[in-house]
């Protein structure tokens, strides 16, 4: 979660309530292969959220809402503290989330288009082997 939460941080965390909401750009902590991991919420509907890393171009994880353990309150590094009550960390969160969301936009419309050409040059590909 570069360059918000860092490896050595500390993390203060909301425990999410059955029928709590959670909201777009909220960095939140589920159980990944034995670990503990924070990614922020770039798509969300009623029962799953797809999660990405700011320091990523792809929204890497679909999760259903009853495994989000927790959102990020509050981070701790050295003598600094981030709380994300606080306006400013609130812009910066903000910030962060529009970029996060772009590059993932953007990163599913170059798969799509990847995709899109593959499929083009196989059926370009069969018309010339037919003729």
């Amino acid at each position: 979660m570069l360059p918000l939460i860092r490896a050595k941080d500390k993390i203060h965390i909301e425990i999410i309530k059955p029928n709590q909401q959670l909201h777009l750009g909220d960095v939140v902590v589920f159980p990944f292969h034995g670990q503990l991991l924070c990614h922020r919420i770039v798509w969300i509907n009623k029962n799953a959220v797809i999660t990405k890393g700011d320091n990523t171009w792809r929204g890497e994880m679909v999760k259903p809402l009853k495994n989000i353990i927790g959102r990020v309150i509050l981070v701790k590094r050295r003598r600094q503290i981030f709380d994300f009550q606080n306006r400013n960390i609130q812009l910066l969160n903000f910030l962060l989330f529009c970029f996060s969301f772009t590059t993932f936009l953007i990163a599913e419309a170059v798969y799509f288009m990847k995709r899109v050409v593959f499929w083009l040059k196989n059926i370009i590909l069969s018309v010339e082997k037919s003729a």
